[in-house]
């Protein structure tokens, strides 16, 4: 059995699960933002400043949490 990297899709990371090339199974591995971090951020612009990312992720994870946290700047791996 070997596991392969299948894509990177919407901040998922999908890992296919292989058996003589046939797919066993698929899992998607998904970041998860801490439920105190949209108020952090919320809290960081009131006070003047805007929040970047910068991640040594891949560009569509980068993207997905920067989207859910409103984050406009982020710079990640391409």
């Amino acid at each position: 059995i070997t596991a392969n990297r299948s894509q990177v899709a919407h901040g998922s990371q999908f890992l296919d699960l292989r058996k003589n090339e046939e797919i066993l199974a698929t899992i998607e591995i998904t970041d998860t933002l801490k439920p105190e971090a949209p108020a952090v951020i919320r809290q960081l612009r009131s006070t003047g400043l805007e929040p970047v990312i910068i991640s040594g992720d891949k560009q569509e994870r980068t993207a997905a949490i920067a989207n859910a946290l409103g984050i406009k700047n982020f710079y990640a791996e391409k």
